[in-house]
């Protein structure tokens, strides 16, 4: 019996000892920080492309994007798009808030795929950008022709690309 009692106490004497030296490394190893990277731009994609169907005839095509959720941040990385022109004038395109300020300017690039319809040439743009529009802000795109005589031949498409941030 008394074996038992010595083994027993040496066991626990060895537990303590143990403890008191080792516990907080293995405590720290066990409690291991989780950490998501919030602002990843896989995690929250953003793409929205209108076709504006009112544009043939005219010199401007205009285009009203979704607002900005609640909570949200739109970080805008790629502009593209298309427009079908009667004649040679490389049409103006950009985009802007709702809330007025800044102009996120784009600049079109001709494409030779041909004649689209009749005396018109489409013009294509793909361009980087990098522009942010908050909470409840509509992302506002234009095609314009300026001092010029041409017009659009028919509609015209944008696509705005980029991914939604958090906000804390």
């Amino acid at each position: 019996m008394r074996s038992k009692i010595f083994t027993t106490a040496s066991v626990l004497f060895l537990l303590a000892i143990v403890g008191r030296y080792y516990a907080k490394p293995v405590l720290a190893q066990v409690r291991a920080a989780l950490v998501q990277n919030v602002d990843e731009q896989g995690r929250n994609p953003y793409q929205e492309a209108i076709f504006a169907n009112n544009c043939a005839g005219t010199t401007f095509c205009n285009y009203s994007f979704s607002a900005v959720p609640a909570g949200k941040r739109l970080v805008l990385t790629n502009i593209s798009g298309f427009v079908d022109v009667k004649g040679g004038t490389l049409p103006n395109n950009f985009v802007q808030s709702s809330f007025g300020g800044n102009q996120y300017a784009d600049v079109f690039f001709p494409s030779t795929r041909g004649t689209v319809t009749p005396g018109a040439t489409r013009m294509v743009t793909n361009e980087k950008v990098l522009a942010y529009f908050g909470p409840g802000e509509i992302p506002h795109g234009f095609q314009g022709l300026t001092s010029t005589t041409d017009t659009f031949a028919s509609g015209g498409l944008m696509t705005l690309t980029g991914y939604y941030i958090n906000l804390p």
